[in-house]
């Protein structure tokens, strides 16, 4: 198992700062993210809060592209991992409202 820790992080009102690493690693890389870009799945989140979810799979299609950014750290750490299982512990200290 592998374990990727991953913050998000205030940056202003319209973007965090995602730091992510590994355990084996020493500090720990960076990305600004848009929330824009990702405002419907925080929307849908926050109308359907108390019901399922209409579509999971696509509202985490695109939680993970917004991740993984135009760097594609996570796809990389996901065709780099060694076993079978790789954990993200997120801390989202961007204080996002109902981030799915």
């Amino acid at each position: 198992m592998q374990v990727l820790y991953i913050e998000l992080h205030p940056h202003n009102k319209a973007s965090v700062e995602l730091r992510y690493q590994n355990l084996h690693s020493q500090g720990y890389e960076k990305q600004i993210l848009q929330i824009s870009d990702i405002e419907d799945a925080i929307a849908l989140a926050e109308r359907d809060i108390y019901v399922s979810m209409p579509d999971p799979v696509a509202i985490g299609k695109k939680l993970f592209g917004w991740l993984d950014g135009d760097g594609r750290w996570l796809s990389r750490a996901l065709a780099d991992c060694r076993g079978d299982l790789l954990v993200l512990a997120i801390a989202n200290l961007a204080k996002l409202p109902h981030l799915p």
